[in-house]
């Protein structure tokens, strides 16, 4: 993926081609060869929030949870956890 350089003038005299050219590859904003700020298309935005989003730990959980769920209705009933007392104990191979 080709991202060009504007400059803060450039990218003020020609904002439709930025913005245009932004839906094929984001754009990158620069102002006295600083990078500033990026222009890109709003799917590519969105794809990189539902990354962001899936990373926090709250919405994993929220994940985990919904698949638990879907599991268990799946399951219409067969899907059982034993009770702790009988299953063997992780540590068991200490002994």
């Amino acid at each position: 993926m080709k991202v060009e350089i504007w400059s803060v003038s450039q990218a003020k005299a020609r904002f439709s081609e930025v913005v245009d050219a932004a839906q094929s590859h984001p754009q990158k904003i620069a102002n006295r060869g600083k990078d500033i700020a990026i222009v890109m298309s709003m799917k590519e935005y969105a794809s990189l929030r539902e990354l962001k989003d899936l990373a926090a730990p709250e919405a994993r959980m929220r994940e985990f949870l919904r698949f638990s769920e879907d599991i268990s209705r799946d399951a219409e009933g067969d899907f059982e956890i034993p009770k702790s007392a009988d299953r063997p104990s992780p540590f068991d191979v200490f002994d």
